[in-house]
């Protein structure tokens, strides 16, 4: 029985933002490769462990040299690590040249073992995985070199080739991993700043641009985690072409608990790329307010958004029921009602405002 060994050599260029002040000051091109290579996860459950040779070899730009990762006999994983200077936007393209050999039938199932992981500088918890049979996407595997790409869904700095065995008897077989690449490609707009704020209408996000060349729009994305599917939220029509700074704004209206946001810009000749992620926290509850108060009849309210309210009269009797609004003031009509106290209750909070309505003058 022989092992599966996996052979990575990682030549890695990519195009990234540059940033400044904590914010890309331009979505300029610039190309890194690899500096750091960690060994991650040698244990095993059983059997025979798993073993890393050469890791210092995967960062070596010649395709003729490669580190190895051989995984257990059995139920145990072998990984590999490979660092970056500085971190890989969302929307690179990586892309992986592969080949297999082996003195067995491949399959799969086998390959399906292998997966690529991305992370943050020494992450914990993988920003995403994909398993190699999938990228692959095919029904045969044979001994020819094979690109094997992906889109990267989240900012990462640390890229794993991870391996396992599944059961008592490991069929060996061989990949060769040849070169890595990330390519981001640049539009041509100068991004200052993006930033989201929670307000009591919703999650406003702002953006800013020094210039601009061929724009056609921003497509705004939300995803429910960091590592998320993100999802289009609207369009912003952008200035097209720009030589002075241009502000966008978009709000959205319905906001997640915690949602994380990312910008989708579009040139004119439908070339894209992506900004990076702001996270946002849920919008706070709004100051419960009511005016004009004293009113004569007709109040506006305001509270947290899609939460229900009850007004009750100075005997505690429920005079009217309702929902606050997401996007404008709730009103009320008090012209049929006595003058008096009322009583104004937000059922989310619990705060309690007072009413005051007259006859006025």
């Amino acid at each position: 029985m022989r092992n599966f060994t996996l052979i990575i050599s990682a030549y890695i260029g990519l195009f990234i933002l540059t940033a400044a002040a904590g914010m890309p000051s331009a979505w300029a091109q610039v190309v890194r490769q690899a500096t750091a290579v960690t060994d991650r996860d040698r244990g095993c459950v059983a059997i025979v462990c798993g073993d890393i040779n050469d890791s210092a070899m995967a960062v070596d730009a010649a395709p003729a040299t490669a580190a190895s990762i051989s995984p257990p006999l059995a139920l145990g994983t072998a990984a590999l690590r490979v660092g970056f200077a500085a971190p890989v936007p969302t929307g690179a393209r990586v892309k992986l040249l592969v080949s297999f050999t082996s003195g067995n039938a491949l399959s799969l199932g086998l390959v399906n073992n292998t997966s690529i992981r991305t992370y943050t500088a020494n992450g914990s918890t993988a920003k995403q995985t994909l398993n190699m049979g999938t990228v692959l996407n095919l029904t045969t595997l044979s001994d020819q070199v094979m690109p094997v790409e992906f889109t990267a869904t989240n900012d990462f700095q640390e890229v794993e080739v991870r391996t396992g065995s599944l059961v008592a008897v490991n069929v060996g077989y061989s990949v060769q991993l040849y070169h890595v690449t990330a390519t981001f490609t640049p539009l041509p707009v100068e991004l200052t700043a993006f930033t989201g704020k929670a307000r009591g209408t919703g999650v406003e996000l702002s953006w800013h641009t020094a210039t601009e060349r061929n724009s056609a729009y921003f497509q705004v994305e939300r995803a429910a985690d960091a590592r998320g599917d993100f999802r289009t939220l609207g369009k912003v029509a952008a200035a097209g072409s720009a030589t002075k700074a241009s502000d966008y704004q978009f709000v959205d209206a319905q906001p997640l608990a915690q949602g994380y946001y990312r910008l989708r810009q579009v040139d004119q000749d439908g070339t894209t790329a992506y900004s990076p992620v702001v996270a946002v926290s849920a919008t706070p509850a709004t100051a419960l307010a009511a005016y004009p108060n004293p009113t004569t009849g007709l109040l506006a309210l305001r509270g947290t958004a899609a939460t229900g309210f009850t007004l009750l009269n100075w005997l505690g009797q429920v005079v009217q029921q309702g929902t606050f609004s997401v996007n404008e003031a709730q009103q009320l009509d008090l012209r049929a009602h006595p003058n008096g106290v009322y009583y104004l209750r937000e059922h989310a909070t619990g705060a309690t405002l007072k009413v005051v309505k007259t006859a006025g003058e």
